[in-house]
Formats: structure tokens, sequence, C-alpha cells
């Protein structure tokens, strides 16, 4: 169920040549105040507001070096946050990840991420990944 939570959140981040593409960061994920493992490498902190190539979504974003390594990155985050949060509902999870003072909207990504789980948005992330 891992991997289709994290494919779906890809997914709803964008598609190939999109930012989450461009900075093999499968899950736009903010850059990490406490640094990263030395198993990602050296992952770069991208600030959107200041490098034009990337005006569309502003922030600091983390920049892997690899696709594999960002992808990997994600799968431990979000199995990180469910362990740590098992009665966080996919709803919960989402505002937070992807709070709306980020201009975003989680309750269609936790529609967006439910659905292609097969679950509802009131699952919780204990049941999700038992």
């Amino acid at each position: 169920m891992l991997t289709i939570f994290v494919t779906a959140i890809r997914d709803y981040e964008g598609k190939p040549g999109d930012l989450n593409y461009q900075l093999n960061n499968p899950g736009n994920c903010r850059c990490s105040p406490v640094g990263y493992l030395a198993k990602y490498g050296k992952v770069e902190c991208i600030d959107t507001d200041t490098d034009s190539r990337y005006h569309y979504n502003v922030g600091k974003f983390a920049k892997f070096p690899t696709y594999k390594l960002g992808w990997e990155y994600l799968q431990n985050l979000v199995h990180f946050i469910a362990a740590r949060n098992p009665t966080w509902t996919i709803a919960d999870f989402f505002d937070h990840y992807a709070p709306s003072t980020d201009s975003n909207d989680p309750n269609a990504y936790a529609h967006f991420v439910a659905k292609r789980c097969g679950v509802s948005v009131d699952t919780t992330m204990d049941k999700l990944f038992a």
C-alpha cells in the first residue's frame, strides 16, 4: 500500500517536466530543517523564489542527486509520519503534508490519494499500512 500511496502523491504533484521531476523529488518535499541522512547524498535546497527556472512553485524544495534517492526519501518520510501518527486519517495526513497555508488543497489531495488506495479519506494510517 505504501507504493500506491507515494505513487499517488507523485502523480498529484506533477508529471514529467514538472518541478517534482526536475528536482528528483517526487513528493515536492520542502527542504528538511534537520538535514538528510548520508545515504541520500548531497541534497540541495532550491529556493524557487530566487531561481526563475522554478517560478511556478514558491518556497524552498529539496533537490535529490537522483530520482531513485528522492523516491526512497518520500517512501521513508511517509512511513515515518504514518508510524508516528497511527491514528491520523488520510485527511489529517494531507492537512499536515500539504497544508492550505502553502496554497495547497489538502481536501482534494486527500481524496485523490484515498481514491487511488481504494479507501476513504477517513481511513487511519494504522489501518492503511497494516
